[in-house]
C-alpha cells in the first residue's frame, strides 16, 4: 500500500501537472490543437476561421468525415503575452442546415458557414414580435466566420439567419406575400419563431425539389401560394429566366 506521505506526493504532482496543461500556451497557428486538446476532439477538424476582441479570440473549427463537415467546434482564448494564447473554454455552437451555424459569444453572435455556394446570408434581429433591423451581409470567402455585436439592443432578442444562393437561386416574396405570413405570425403570437415556422410551411417541398432542376435560378412566393398552402409548384419563365411558386 502507499503510504500516506507518498500518496499526498502523488496527488501534489497530479494536480501540477494539471495546471501545467491548463497554462500552456500556444501560437494563433496552434490554437486548433490546443481546442482539440482542450475538448477531446479526436476526429479531423478544419480551420473555418477566427474573431479578434481585444485580448479574446475565438477560434472555429470544422468537424469533417468523409471529406463533408457534420459539426463545428469553438473555443475562446486569451492573449497572455504578445503572440502567445491560452486556451480558456469551449464556446458551444448551435449546427444548422447547409453547413452553416451559429453561437453567441462576447455581446453578440457568430454566424458560420462552409457551403461554397453561399453568396450572402440575410440577417433579421426580432424583439417582442418586431423585427428591429435586416440587413444583408456579401459572404466574400468561405469558410465564413462572421461577428455581429449585439451590445446595443438592450432586452432580449431573437436572430434569425438564412444564407442565399446555396443552391444558385434567389428567392423573392412579393409584398402581399409579405403581408399575409406577417398577419399569420401575429396570430401564433410566438415572434420570430412563427415566421419562422410559416416559411418552413411553405418551402419544405420546394427546398428538396430546387437542388435537382438544373434551370431555375429564381423563384417567387406568392400571395396566392401564402393562402392555399399548397405544394408548391415551378412555373418556368423563359423570358426572365426565373420561376415562379403559384
Amino acid at each position: 500500500m502507499i503510504g500516506k506521505k507518498w500518496r499526498r506526493i502523488l496527488i501534489f504532482s497530479i494536480i501540477m501537472c494539471l495546471n501545467a496543461c491548463g497554462n500552456t500556451l500556444c501560437t494563433k497557428d496552434e490554437m486548433l490543437q490546443a481546442m482539440k486538446n482542450g475538448q477531446n476532439i479526436s476526429g479531423e477538424i478544419v480551420e473555418c476561421g477566427s474573431i479578434v476582441l481585444d485580448d479574446k479570440v475565438l477560434c472555429v473549427g470544422a468537424n469533417v468525415s468523409g471529406g463533408k463537415v457534420f459539426d463545428y467546434c469553438a473555443a475562446q482564448f486569451v492573449e497572455k503575452q504578445e503572440g502567445q494564447y491560452q486556451y480558456e473554454n469551449k464556446v458551444s455552437v448551435l449546427y444548422e442546415e447547409n453547413q452553416s451555424g451559429i453561437c453567441k459569444w462576447q455581446d453578440g453572435n457568430v454566424i458560420i458557414c462552409t457551403n461554397e455556394k453561399a453568396k450572402k446570408v440575410r440577417v433579421e434581429i426580432m424583439s417582442k414580435n418586431e423585427k428591429i433591423e435586416c440587413k444583408e451581409i456579401d459572404v466574400d470567402k468561405v469558410p465564413f466566420v462572421y461577428y455581429m455585436d449585439m451590445s446595443e439592443y438592450a432586452g432580449g432578442y431573437d436572430v434569425d439567419y438564412r444564407f442565399l444562393d446555396q443552391d444558385g437561386v434567389d428567392l423573392e416574396f412579393e409584398p402581399d406575400a409579405i403581408d399575409l405570413i406577417a398577419k399569420e405570425a401575429l396570430k401564433r403570437k410566438t415572434g420570430a419563431r412563427a415566421l419562422r415556422s410559416i416559411v418552413e410551411e411553405l418551402m419544405l417541398d420546394i427546398m428538396y425539389d430546387i437542388p435537382s432542376k438544373g434551370d431555375v435560378d429564381k423563384f417567387v412566393v406568392t400571395k396566392k401560394m401564402v393562402e392555399e398552402r399548397n405544394n408548391a409548384e415551378l412555373i418556368q419563365l423563359p423570358k426572365k429566366d426565373k420561376a415562379e411558386i403559384a
